[in-house]
């Protein structure tokens, strides 16, 4: 049984008492108190439907209208999940091509893994850190630096010569990932409530299965 019903009933519970009590006294007093017994009884009649009626917005409230979204948050869940796919695009991408790196570079498997985890060590280290600062700071702010340092760093270690400036370059990506990637599902959450941000957020997390598929298909297609 919801609360408004146990509400109804409480109320209907009461109001029923109290006419009885107030018939009893009706009985006795006479009949000048009739029209008091009825005015008491309008009185209670209207007391309920207001409980009712608070009840039913209390409870309308607490749970709004999910399914239902602006043109505006759409255009923000489809750019944020489009950023998602290439944020994970470029975390693959140097698994894909690690062979012609090492070529590139002269290195062998064991510097070829430092760039994995390099990647994975700022990104593990600056993950909490964004997390803390977007709950006391301005999340677009902070998400949006976080872009610019992931890009930046991303096109700058396309130029580099040496492969330690390139690892460091690979740690600063992981940094600026780290601050989308934090940053980014909480504004989804915001937007929206009930099942609605569940679907948005599984919209959102979906890129990951989604490049994983991609990667592995091209892989496949790559010759020995």
């Amino acid at each position: 049984m919801s609360a408004q019903q146990l509400l109804n009933n409480e109320v209907y519970d009461r109001t029923s008492a109290i006419n009885a009590s107030l018939e009893a006294n009706s009985d006795e007093t006479g009949g000048s108190s009739s029209l008091a017994s009825s005015t008491n009884k309008l009185d209670i009649k209207q007391m309920s439907s207001s409980s009712a009626s608070t009840s039913s917005t209390a409870v309308d409230a607490r749970n709004p209208q999910s399914s239902s979204f602006s043109k505006r948050q759409l255009i923000t869940v489809a750019i944020l999940c489009f950023v998602n796919l290439i944020n994970y695009m470029d975390r693959f991408t140097i698994a894909g091509i690690l062979t012609d790196i090492q070529c590139d570079f002269k290195i062998g498997d064991t510097e070829g893994g430092l760039l994995q985890t390099a990647f994975i060590a700022s990104y593990m280290v600056c993950a909490p850190i964004f997390g803390y600062l977007g709950d006391r700071y301005s999340r677009r702010a902070i998400m949006a630096s976080g872009i610019f340092i992931w890009s930046l760093t991303t096109l700058l270690g396309s130029f580099m010569d040496d492969f330690w400036m390139f690892l460091v370059m690979r740690s600063f990506v992981g940094i600026g990932e780290a601050s989308y990637s934090t940053i980014a599902p909480t504004i989804i959450s915001d937007m929206f409530v009930g099942d609605m941000r569940s679907k948005m957020l599984a919209l959102f997390y979906s890129q990951f299965r989604s490049e994983v598929v991609w990667d592995t298909s091209s892989a496949r297609k790559r010759p020995n």
